[in-house]
């Protein structure tokens, strides 16, 4: 278990920031000892995941949607995908970094543990 200040370093988020994913939901309430909050390792990884997120550009309205549908009891990558599709389509950006920010997002989900990739050999590139 992690304490606010040790998520924020863990993280690169500031505790106020933290605190304002909480409130709007995209964080679930961490648990709580003698009023101090306290994360998990699973919390840190959302968190890693949702900063990636917000470091592309994307609004917490859009951060917000795919966190709903991942928290999904059948979380479908679909509606992720198109909404991030969508997302590219409205930014002036080159294919390559297009191409080069899908990258970074699946990278992200894959480390965080949000997808499995079963082989290298289903993987074509």
């Amino acid at each position: 278990m992690y304490k606010i200040g040790e998520v924020a370093e863990l993280t690169g988020m500031g505790i106020h920031t933290l605190r304002y994913y909480e409130k709007l939901g995209l964080l679930p309430p961490p648990t709580r000892n003698s009023g101090i909050r306290q994360y998990t390792e699973g919390d840190v990884r959302l968190l890693k995941f949702l900063y990636s997120l917000k470091q592309t550009g994307m609004s917490l309205e859009e951060i917000a949607q795919i966190g709903a549908a991942r928290t999904s009891l059948f979380f479908n990558l679909v509606p992720v995908v198109t909404m991030l599709i969508s997302f590219i389509e409205g930014v002036n950006i080159t294919p390559a970094q297009c191409i080069g920010m899908i990258l970074v997002v699946t990278g992200v989900l894959y480390s965080s543990g949000f997808i499995q990739i079963k082989s290298k050999e289903s993987v074509n590139i």
